[in-house]
């Protein structure tokens, strides 16, 4: 009934169901996920500015919110469904609890959009939260499949961009940092990385072109 502190804690469950948390945990040593899902719910794992954690992987993820606290470089090992997509947040600037979600479905708006921002995708989106502290933070969105997330091109600088939905409209938050290549059908992996963002909320794949990523939308506009 109350909130359960772990120092280290590692997930290997190889059953079906997962691991559910039927009340609060918290972290302060190493979260390492092995294999088996995580499901979190009100009931949220939490990790200590003192914690660190293993970025998962396509067997092992969060499904629901985690929180992290502190100041340091940390990636969020979350999912949902069978989709792994990891986000990451860099360069903080004060210790702060931030609370993140993956969500494999189409934000209830892609069509509010602000120049430079041609199209979103359609098929995924994060909610990134600051739920404690006044730290900013570069924030890093991950793909683990191009072909699926429909990336074709992410040439540093390029096209591609972190769309921060804020003010009721999608947003360009700048792309200082593309990394991998993700050209031709193979499932290429990579992320795309924002300048530094002082308001949290949604983000998602952001196109300035979107005959360059078209993303997952399958008609923009028809005149």
């Amino acid at each position: 009934a109350t909130s359960t502190p772990f120092n280290n804690l590692t997930i290997f469950n190889t059953s079906a169901t997962g691991v559910t948390l039927n009340t609060a945990a918290s972290v302060g040593g190493i979260l390492t996920l092995t294999d088996g899902y995580v499901y979190t719910t009100t009931n949220v794992l939490t990790l200590t500015n003192t914690a660190s954690a293993t970025s998962g992987l396509a067997a092992s993820y969060i499904i629901g919110p985690i929180i992290k606290q502190g100041a340091s470089d940390f990636v969020f090992p979350v999912g949902k469904g069978t989709k792994w997509a990891r986000l990451g947040i860099f360069t903080i600037t004060a210790s702060s609890d931030f609370r993140a979600e993956y969500f494999n479905s189409q934000y209830v708006n892609i069509t509010s959009l602000v120049n430079p921002i041609e199209v979103v995708s359609g098929l995924e989106y994060w909610v990134l939260d600051r739920v404690a502290g006044a730290g900013n933070a570069d924030v890093r969105l991950y793909w683990e499949d191009a072909t699926w997330s429909q990336i074709l091109e992410c040439t540093p600088n390029g096209d591609l961009s972190v769309a921060h939905f804020t003010a009721g409209a999608w947003n360009d938050s700048g792309s200082p940092s593309i990394t991998a290549g993700c050209t031709g059908p193979a499932p290429f992996t990579g992320w795309v990385q924002s300048n530094s963002v002082t308001v949290f909320s949604p983000f998602t794949f952001g196109s300035k072109n979107w005959q360059v990523n078209p993303l997952p939308v399958t008609l923009v506009n028809f005149t």
